[in-house]
C-alpha cells in the first residue's frame, strides 16, 4: 500500500527525559522529512526526569497540542506515573527520588515543595536504616 501526498505521516516518540533541545530537533527533523504532507505525533510517555529540561518538554507538548489540535497524542509514561505516585504518597517518594526525581523537582516545583520532599526523603531513609538494624 503506497502512501499519497495528502496522508498523514504518524510518529512515536519516546523517553525524551527532560531533553528539550534534542526533542526541539528530532521535531524539526520529522517536520522536514514529512514536507507538505500532515504530521502526526503519538509520544509515549517519559518526558520527564533525567535531563535538565523536563519543565521545558511538558510546556513544549502542552503548546503545541494547543497551536495543533488532534495532531498530538501525549500518553503517561512510567516517570509520570512515579511523579504522581510521589506527589500523593510519602512511600512514593524514594522510588521517585531514586529514578532521577531531583531533575524534575529541580525544574518544575516550588523551593518549598522540594524543602517537604527533601524532608520526607531524609525522614524515609532513616526509617529505613532503623527497619534493617
Amino acid at each position: 500500500m503506497s502512501a499519497d501526498a495528502t496522508s498523514p505521516l504518524t510518529f512515536a516518540v519516546g523517553d525524551i527525559h527532560g531533553c528539550l533541545d534534542k526533542l526541539q530537533r528530532l521535531l524539526a527533523a520529522c517536520e522536514a522529512y514529512a514536507g507538505a504532507r500532515p504530521a502526526r505525533y503519538v509520544f509515549l510517555g517519559d518526558y520527564i526526569d533525567r535531563g535538565p529540561q523536563s519543565r521545558g518538554v511538558v510546556e513544549l507538548l502542552i503548546q503545541r497540542q494547543s497551536a495543533l489540535p488532534g495532531t498530538i497524542a501525549c500518553l503517561r509514561g512510567n516517570h509520570e506515573q512515579m511523579a504522581i505516585d510521589a506527589h500523593g504518597s510519602d512511600r512514593a517518594v524514594p522510588l521517585w527520588l531514586a529514578n532521577n526525581g531531583l531533575a524534575l523537582r529541580a525544574a518544575v516545583l516550588p523551593r518549598r515543595r522540594a524543602a517537604l520532599l527533601r524532608a520526607r526523603r531524609h525522614r524515609l531513609g532513616r526509617a529505613a536504616r532503623r527497619a534493617r538494624a
